[in-house]
C-alpha cells in the first residue's frame, strides 16, 4: 500500500512539474510538420540541373524494357561511365554525344507503357548531404493517343558535381 501512494505522489508530481510534456511535444511536432517545406528549406537546397533530352520512344529497340522504372548514374570523374553513357544517349536517341561533360548524368526510364500518353518531368533535385535527391513526375495526358505504346525517358545533368543520386519517381 505504501509504494503505491508513493508510486502516485511521484506521478502527480512529475505531471504537474512538466505541465503534460507528451502533450506539448506533440503540439509542437504538429506545428513543425505544417511548416515542413520551410523546414526542409533549411536542412537540403535545391540543386541547378538540366535537362539534356527526354522524350517517349528510344530509338533502340533494346531500351524498350518490361521494367517499371529504372534509373542510371553516370559520373564524368569515371571513365566507364562516361563511355557507357555515350553509348545509352545514343541508344536513346539516336545522336551522337559529343561534348565532354563534368559532373554527372542521370538516365531515368519509366519502362514500357500501353499507350503513348506518358512523360517524364523532373521536378525537383535535392541536396541532401552525402547524396543528391531526384523527384520525377509520371505524367498521363488525358485524351486520345496516336501511338499505342511508349517507353519514356529523361537525361538529366547536374554540373559540377560527383555525388551518389537517390531518384524518386511518382
Amino acid at each position: 500500500m505504501k509504494k503505491t501512494i508513493i508510486t502516485t505522489i511521484l506521478l502527480t508530481a512529475t505531471f504537474l512539474l512538466t505541465g503534460c510534456g507528451v502533450g506539448a511535444t506533440t503540439n509542437q511536432q504538429v506545428s513543425t510538420n505544417s511548416n515542413s517545406t520551410e523546414l526542409r528549406s533549411y536542412v537540403q537546397e535545391n540543386v541547378d540541373f538540366k535537362v539534356v533530352d527526354s522524350g517517349k520512344y528510344p530509338v533502340d529497340y533494346s531500351e524498350f524494357d518490361d521494367k517499371n522504372t529504372t534509373s542510371t548514374v553516370y559520373h564524368s570523374d569515371v571513365k566507364e561511365d562516361k563511355i557507357a553513357f555515350a553509348k545509352k544517349y545514343k541508344a536513346l536517341t539516336g545522336k551522337e554525344f559529343k561534348k565532354d561533360f563534368d559532373g554527372t548524368m542521370i538516365v531515368v526510364k519509366a519502362g514500357f507503357k500501353n499507350d503513348s500518353s506518358y512523360s517524364l518531368k523532373v521536378t525537383n533535385i535535392e541536396n541532401a548531404g552525402r547524396f543528391n535527391n531526384i523527384q520525377v513526375k509520371l505524367n498521363k495526358a488525358r485524351g486520345l493517343t496516336s501511338d499505342a505504346v511508349s517507353a519514356p525517358y529523361v537525361i538529366i545533368f547536374i554540373e559540377n558535381c560527383h555525388k551518389c543520386v537517390k531518384v524518386d519517381v511518382k
